[in-house]
């Protein structure tokens, strides 16, 4: 396997000059290893029963070879076989290659980013899956595409009974959920939004698997796809609000129940024929009705914040 002769590629691409290259082994051009110990062994394999791995082969085999400086090269390889012309016919090896090792770099770059990005994906899955709040991605036809484990467990449906499904069954009956549609529709042609890129989110209801009422704080955000052309898709990420909202429904009932009785204590003081005077156990007085100002000739706001002794005459009661 000695080199009889070499094209100008050859030398630029191993950067060789002719003579360093003519009358070398061709495992010169190979690194330290299995491949070199062995080359001989193969080709003497070959030559006594013609069975090869790389010789005659039309697709050829990218290999690892070395050029002058030590650097590796990256080169696909296809070796024809032939026979000499001049006096007994001998074997002949041509070997035709094409320097691919900064294709080859390439590939390992973009494969290594694959990976990171594989990665990358992988986390962000994990980081939405164990956020506790619900996520969901959908198209601009509105079908979901994906949910995170919050979002199932929220609204109490499987994974695979989300996907594929438009977000409106996530709506009650009602005006938003029977116009949703033409509501994405006026966005994506005018790009007016109420909810949509809004930081702050808006409260609104949503109904459970089991028909139950939900009240969730919804953010939705669009981003644009890197497909050829670019369509739009829809994050959103909501809070189940649903007990903190009851607590503020009892309370706001409460509040308003407490309202009517002190409305109601106020009107029922009011019109009391007899005088009453409330005062805290410093004697200070709180609280009068119209007929203690009426019998007194005090107004209320001159009574309210002095001790009842204001009402009690010189003496040994009042000292």
């Amino acid at each position: 396997m000695k080199i009889k002769d070499v094209n100008s590629a050859a030398m630029r691409i191993f950067g060789y000059l002719e003579e360093d290259m003519v009358g070398q082994n061709v495992k010169f051009l190979m690194f330290p290893g299995e491949l070199q110990d062995n080359h001989d062994d193969i080709v003497a394999n070959y030559l006594s029963t013609g069975e090869a791995k790389i010789i005659g082969s039309f697709e050829g085999r990218q290999v690892t070879a070395k050029a002058a400086d030590g650097s590796a090269l990256e080169i696909v390889l296809n070796i024809s076989k032939s026979l000499t012309q001049d006096g007994p016919p001998q074997p002949q090896f041509t070997a035709v290659f094409q320097d691919v090792t900064a294709l080859s770099q390439t590939f390992k770059n973009l494969e290594k980013e694959r990976e990171a990005t594989t990665a990358m994906i992988a986390d962000l899955v994990r980081f939405l899956n164990d956020l506790a709040v619900g996520v969901f991605v959908a198209d601009k036809t509105m079908t979901i595409k994906d949910v995170n484990t919050a979002a199932t467990r929220i609204f109490g449906y499987e994974h695979g009974d989300m996907v594929g499904k438009n977000v409106k069954i996530l709506m009650p009956e009602g005006d938003l959920k029977h116009g949703h549609d033409e509501i994405v529709k006026a966005y994506l042609r005018t790009g007016k939004a109420k909810i949509i890129g809004s930081f702050e989110g808006r409260q609104v209801s949503a109904k459970a698997a089991d028909g139950s009422d939900l009240e969730i704080i919804l953010n939705v955000s669009k981003s644009m796809t890197r497909d050829s052309p670019a369509q739009p898709i829809f994050t959103a990420v909501f809070q189940n609000v649903t007990e903190l909202s009851n607590q503020m429904n009892a309370l706001d009932k409460e509040r308003e129940a407490t309202k009517l009785m002190i409305q109601g204590h106020e009107d029922f003081l009011k019109n009391l024929a007899v005088g009453v005077v409330i005062a805290d156990k410093s004697m200070t007085i709180k609280n009068v009705n119209d007929a203690a100002t009426r019998i007194f000739g005090w107004d209320r706001e001159e009574m309210i914040g002095q001790n009842v002794t204001m009402l009690m005459p010189p003496g040994d009661l009042k000292d």
